[in-house]
């Protein structure tokens, strides 16, 4: 069977002027993670990334110090596919109004986002408000302009994953670094789960988290979720 490595990027700049940049701890995870790969000695035949800024960089950060440690690594190839869906739209002031209007519920959801003050209560709320958000989007009930719809990201996110394990080598490894959305389609293909326990999946990814799928033609199996054992120390762990 052939291994599939599937990678969150690592942190990235959460609330600030260009979120899709790592920040100096997402570097720190990244590095981390290429030393651990190379001191399992792992080779990696293909290595793919997301477009995103923050998915490159942590592709070519890894396979950079991969390469330092041992034999060279492949050059990160970019697939469109695993890029993030734009979920940062579903919170815009503009269409949250909206939203509120027709989703009076979700207001003292936004209100505790709006009014949190402390960067834990920031996240926190802010986490709370988005998963709300997404669920009403992966059910067609808001659609922010300018957004892919549900069912147009997950066909996308299902491509891509199609098309790097297609081939017909068997022990081939891959590496690939993408983010939450796309990591949870992935997980829905392997385990047929429904789309709000694939979205509970999703939320637990951790930055820089290794999940990893062994497969053949007509095969997709989960073998491993979320595994952090490149961060060995607890204050590297996050969430965004």
């Amino acid at each position: 069977m052939s291994l599939l490595y599937l990678v969150r990027h690592g942190q990235a700049s959460f609330f600030e002027e260009n979120y899709d940049r790592l920040s100096p701890l997402g570097e720190t995870q990244a590095r981390r993670l290429g030393e651990f790969f190379a001191a399992q000695h792992l080779k990696f035949d293909a290595v793919y990334s997301g477009p995103a800024e923050r998915q490159k960089r942590t592709a070519a950060i890894v396979a950079e110090t991969m390469a330092a440690a041992g034999p060279p690594c492949p050059a990160p190839t970019i697939i469109d596919g695993l890029n993030e869906h734009g979920g940062d739209k579903l919170l815009s002031k503009p269409h949250m109004h909206r939203v509120l209007e027709k989703y009076p519920e979700l207001g003292v959801l936004e209100q505790a986002f709006r009014q949190a003050r402390e960067p834990e209560d920031v996240q926190r709320s802010f986490q709370k408000l988005f998963e709300a958000a997404v669920l009403l989007w992966t059910r067609g009930e808001i659609s922010p302009p300018g957004m892919e719809l549900w069912d147009e990201f997950h066909s996308r996110a299902r491509r891509a994953f199609d098309s790097i394990i297609s081939h017909s080598e068997r022990g081939k490894t891959t590496l690939a670094v993408s983010s939450v959305g796309p990591i949870s389609v992935a997980v829905q293909m392997a385990l047929g789960t429904s789309i709000p326990v694939s979205l509970d999946l999703g939320w637990r990814l951790r930055n820089a988290s290794v999940t990893t799928f062994l497969y053949t033609p007509g095969r997709f199996n989960l073998d491993s979720f979320n595994s952090l054992a490149h961060l060995a120390d607890p204050d590297e762990i996050t969430y965004r």
